[in-house]
């Protein structure tokens, strides 16, 4: 039986604000996403539609193991090309070291980083085991992963050293407590209500039940495309490069894509080694995360000068060290 629109729009809802959040709201770069009428109309239409198109492709033509789910997060972080112009010249450095005119450290972090898992594989992650009864993701990590969701003590350990990760680095970026407060609330609440609405239907879907039908990925992918048009000479059109440096990303697509479609055909022989369900925490466990974040933000804000630096460090350092480190096992894996 087809599952009405109207929940599976709510779904494509929950999805695009669970990207938001954890690419623009941690980060401090758009700490009002969720309040603003800019944050809604191109901020939540630009990640609800990357994320929707890309793990559409992923579920219809094959299975979302770890190196299909990177290449993917890779493909959505470069956007970051044509619609905001960052990997060229980024914004917060214009001065930034480049080979091929594409800014070296920045094209490293957001596109082997943080895009590939704040932006696509931690909110989808979350969803599913939050929304659906499925858990296709994590009985597809390798065992190296898998095993810190298993065992319930590793797991309360991680998500406990995850939300005080995040906290510090909301903290760090927006520098503000008040910013932080109205940013991490708005969240809170959006959270709170769609979980509500979301509890309220049938939970009992598998999150691939969910995702677009033929002629609705059609249509998000026009809808999609047309974003990228508009957003072409629209948004920092000015920081175009000459066609060299453009060269360099569109080798950077190539290479991507190519890596994503053998991803793709290698996942279909792939079968989960055992059927593990994510613990998933009451409304309360839930919300006592969700405030321990709120704490540390605020707390981290208003000590700024030192947790910048920390925030520095976890983006850029460790995030771009795990980010190369994941690549080339992602490439070995394909291969």
């Amino acid at each position: 039986m087809e599952i009405p629109l109207r929940t599976k729009l709510l779904f494509w809802f929950i999805i695009g604000i669970f990207s938001v959040f954890f690419a623009e709201i941690i980060s401090g770069s758009g700490p009002f996403s969720f309040i603003t009428l800019e944050g809604w109309l191109f901020i939540f239409t630009l990640y609800t539609l990357h994320c929707l198109v890309l793990i559409t492709i992923i579920y219809k033509k094959g299975k979302p193991t770890l190196p299909v789910l990177f290449f993917a997060g890779m493909l959505f972080g470069l956007y970051e090309a044509y619609i905001t112009k960052i990997l060229w010249n980024p914004d917060w450095n214009l001065e930034a070291i480049r080979l091929g005119g594409v800014a070296v450290f920045t094209t490293i972090t957001l596109i082997l980083f943080w895009h590939v898992f704040f932006s696509f594989i931690i909110p989808i992650f979350i969803v599913e085991n939050m929304f659906t009864k499925s858990s296709n993701i994590l009985n597809l990590l390798p065992y190296k992963f898998k095993k810190l969701f298993i065992n319930s003590k590793k797991y309360k350990i991680l998500l406990l050293l995850f939300f005080i990760s995040i906290g510090i680095i909301i903290g760090g970026q927006i520098q503000n407590p008040i910013s932080v407060l109205i940013s991490i609330i708005s969240s809170i609440l959006l959270f709170f209500i769609t979980r509500f609405l979301w509890i309220r239907k049938i939970r009992d879907y598998k999150f691939e039940e969910l995702l677009p039908n033929k002629k609705e990925f059609i249509f998000l992918c026009v809808l999609l495309i047309l974003y990228y048009v508009m957003t072409f000479k629209g948004f920092r059109y000015e920081y175009l490069p000459n066609l060299q440096s453009q060269a360099s990303i569109w080798l950077i697509y190539t290479i991507t894509i190519i890596f994503f479609i053998k991803a793709l055909n290698k996942s279909k022989k792939i079968q989960p080694t055992n059927d593990i369900i994510l613990i998933n925490y009451s409304n309360k466990r839930f919300l006592f995360y969700l405030t321990l974040f709120l704490i540390i933000g605020i707390c981290s804000s208003l000590i700024a000068i030192y947790t910048s630096i920390i925030a520095i460090v976890l983006i850029w350092g460790l995030g771009g060290i795990f980010g190369i480190w994941l690549l080339i096992s992602s490439i070995k894996k394909t291969l």
